[in-house]
């Protein structure tokens, strides 16, 4: 066990107030918060999601997405942490 799976399951039992912090704006439909993506120049809050129960996060418009990653790569990837 790696020191982020303590850390996930800590983010995880914060969620979605951590998406609401983070990603402002966004809507929960289901078991994903839909939003801008926060990672770049998004027109749209229909191509980016996270997984409210698991935090894993996708974003749609890309091709071959950068996402599918959890939530310590989504907060590297909007605060521009690599």
């Amino acid at each position: 066990m790696g020191f982020h799976d303590p850390l996930l399951s800590v983010l995880q039992t914060r969620l979605p107030g951590l998406l609401y912090d983070w990603a402002p704006g966004g809507k929960i439909k289901g078991d994903e918060y839909w939003v801008k993506n926060p990672m770049r120049d998004d027109k749209r809050g229909t191509s980016f999601s996270v997984n409210i129960r698991t935090g894993c996060w996708k974003d749609f418009a890309v091709p071959g997405s950068q996402g599918r990653g959890n939530l310590i790569s989504l907060y590297a990837g909007i605060h521009r942490i690599n």
